[in-house]
Order: C-alpha cells, then sequence, then structure tokens
C-alpha cells in the first residue's frame, strides 16, 4: 500500500499535481528521502538549478569593484601610468638645473672650467720684447667672457684675444683663426717659442698663444670663457711667428 501511494505521488509531483500541501505528505514517507523530492524537482525545473549554480560562481552581491578586468581596461591603465614613468627623467634634469642655478657664479665657473692649468705670472716666461708685450696683455685677460665676434675690453672670442694681445705690440693681426695661420712665419711644434700663435682642427677653426712648457692661453668657449690650458688640449694643426 505505502509503494502504491508513493508511486502515485512521485507520478502527481512529476504531471505537476503536487503542489506546496503535497510536498509535507511526500516527505512524511520514509521511502523518499528529501534528496529524492530535490532530484525530481530538478528534474522538473532544470533553469533553477542553472540559476543557482550561476550564483555560487558569481554572487550577484559582488561589487563591480571587485571583479578581474579585462585585458583592454588594464592596457588603458598601463598607458595611464606610462607618462607618470617618463616624466621622471625630465623632472629629475629640472631639479639639476634649477640646483646649478641657484650656485654661485664662483662655483659655476669652478665646474665649468674643471681641467684648467693655472695662469703663470707674466713675469717668469722667457720671452722677447714683443712676445713678451702679447703675453702680458693675453694673460690679464684670463676669466673674461667668451663672445663670439668680440675683441675686447671684458670678452673675446679666441682670434679677438689674439689679435688684440699682438696688437699691444704693434703687429696688427686680422680678426680670423684661419686668416692669422696665414700672418706670421709657419713653424714646426718642437720649435714653439713663447708668443706663437697654435693653431687647432681642421680646417683651422680655434687659435692661442703659447706661453711655453706646453701651455697655452685662449678664449676657449661659451662655458670656459679666456684660460690657460695645455697645448695638447685640442687636435693640433700648427704653429706661426707673428710679426
Amino acid at each position: 500500500m505505502r509503494d502504491d501511494v508513493r508511486d502515485a505521488l512521485i507520478e502527481r509531483y512529476q504531471n505537476g499535481g503536487a503542489g506546496p500541501a503535497g510536498e509535507p505528505a511526500l516527505l512524511r514517507l520514509r521511502g523518499i528521502p528529501r534528496r529524492g523530492l530535490h532530484a525530481l524537482h530538478r528534474r522538473r525545473h532544470p533553469g533553477l538549478a542553472a540559476l543557482r549554480l550561476r550564483r555560487r560562481v558569481w554572487p550577484p552581491t559582488a561589487s563591480a569593484a571587485a571583479r578581474p578586468r579585462s585585458g583592454a581596461t588594464r592596457s588603458a591603465s598601463s598607458r595611464r601610468a606610462w607618462p607618470r614613468r617618463r616624466r621622471a627623467p625630465t623632472t629629475k634634469l629640472a631639479e639639476a638645473k634649477a640646483l646649478l642655478s641657484k650656485l654661485e657664479e664662483a662655483q659655476r665657473t669652478a665646474i665649468l672650467s674643471r681641467g684648467d692649468v693655472r695662469a703663470p705670472d707674466a713675469g717668469s716666461i722667457p720671452a722677447s720684447g714683443r712676445a713678451s708685450a702679447a703675453i702680458k696683455y693675453a694673460l690679464a685677460q684670463v676669466g673674461d667672457a667668451y663672445v663670439y665676434g668680440a675683441a675686447g675690453p671684458s670678452a673675446f672670442d679666441c682670434s679677438g684675444l689674439t689679435m688684440m694681445a699682438w696688437a699691444q705690440a704693434g703687429v696688427s693681426l686680422p680678426h680670423s683663426s684661419r686668416a692669422q695661420m696665414g700672418s706670421g712665419t709657419p713653424v714646426s711644434k718642437s720649435d714653439l717659442q713663447p708668443g706663437d700663435l697654435v693653431f687647432y682642427y681642421s680646417p683651422v677653426s680655434h687659435v692661442a698663444l703659447y706661453l711655453g712648457n706646453g701651455m697655452i692661453v685662449h678664449a676657449a668657449n661659451p662655458g670656459a670663457g679666456v684660460k690657460v690650458s695645455s697645448v695638447d688640449e685640442m687636435p693640433y694643426a700648427g704653429a706661426v711667428r707673428p710679426g
């Protein structure tokens, strides 16, 4: 009898006849456990099982911020971070320039003129009368600024300094390093004497005044100004003796 009732209830449930009132009666039958009823329910309503599965995989209460971002979103985020990474070297360069601008003038000169040779006393250089006058004038300008096209009294370019130095000895020179190379007697490097003009680079684009002992005085560049250096500081091109 119990089996007949159980079979009848199962058939009614499968056919939609058992509702909320029928379920307790069915559960009271010892032959039908609760999990058996659940299995029947899932067979009758397969969509409910799929819905429960989706809820377990991704609960509807989870916030959008907690969900993993797509590849496109990550790429966009990386692109937004990229300019910040690129700005770092520019920021460091700006900081270095600001620090340099705060240095005192003497400190900036020391930094930009590293490698200079200390200027000798003009009276200690053995030179002839006219060459001595040129050397004395040139050494007195050490520390002056370099300005292209200038020839004193407080700024010089390379040929402007040598032109004005030899002018003190009554010798006229053109205001051009290349032209000055043709304004005197050529001499070899081994025969250099104080007061000789020394030329550099090919084609010639720089001139200095030889001091002896392997030293020259010249208007070097805008960063260094007029200074004393080694005769071998730049690519040697030749020398002449004015007058």
